[in-house]
């Protein structure tokens, strides 16, 4: 499976598109064509794959051949316009296609933001961590010294057992931090293999 480069807007926004210029009676190679018009001045990797696939489709390759040679949009995509093209059904198809590349990205948005907010609260948390461990412990150790001479058993318990619980709870966050974003990133990956 090849990885996707265009975004999934770039890709819904290609497919409605087409779409719309098929319902209105424009050939594929005409479509793309004028989409090619449409973006002329722009120097994108959209303009690019119209410019791949215009050429190859000008010399008879069709419009799914054309589609999949560019590499840049996702095997999903390329496979259900090839059936639809097989069928007869393209025009409702590029629609369909156009919506559902839409959701992915609302859905890719709204993921980013969910996962934002507790990253950033959990970051926070590290350094406060990061901190207790590095200058207020050990004001308290010093503290301690400077006032009795040294730390009696009990108080030296209770810091030990605070740098161990604080230690622990920054390796916890840490991992959490890492876990949401390992998940994150295998859902965006797995959902541009599609």
């Amino acid at each position: 499976m090849n990885k996707s480069q265009l975004t999934n807007s770039e890709i819904s926004s290609f497919f409605d598109n087409m779409g719309v210029m098929l319902k209105a009676g424009i050939t594929t190679e005409e479509a793309v064509q004028l989409l090619i018009e449409d973006q002329s001045g722009e120097d994108t990797l959209m303009l690019t794959c119209l410019k791949q696939m215009s050429g190859e489709m000008s010399m008879g390759t069709s419009f799914t051949d054309a589609l999949k040679n560019t590499e840049q949009f996702p095997d999903y995509a390329v496979s259900m316009a090839e059936a639809a093209e097989y069928t007869g059904n393209l025009e409702s198809t590029l629609y369909h296609l156009g919506e559902y590349y839409r959701n992915e990205e609302s859905t890719a948005r709204t993921l980013r933001a969910a996962i934002r907010y507790p990253v950033s609260l959990l970051s926070m948390i590290i350094v406060l961590l990061i901190v207790m461990l590095v200058l207020v412990f050990p004001a308290f150790r010093d503290v301690y010294n400077n006032l009795s001479g040294s730390l009696a058993a009990s108080s030296f318990k209770y810091i030990n057992t605070s740098f161990v619980v604080c230690e622990v709870l920054l390796v916890i966050t840490i991992l959490l931090v890492v876990a949401l974003l390992t998940r994150s990133e295998e859902r965006r990956v797995g959902k541009e293999c599609r």
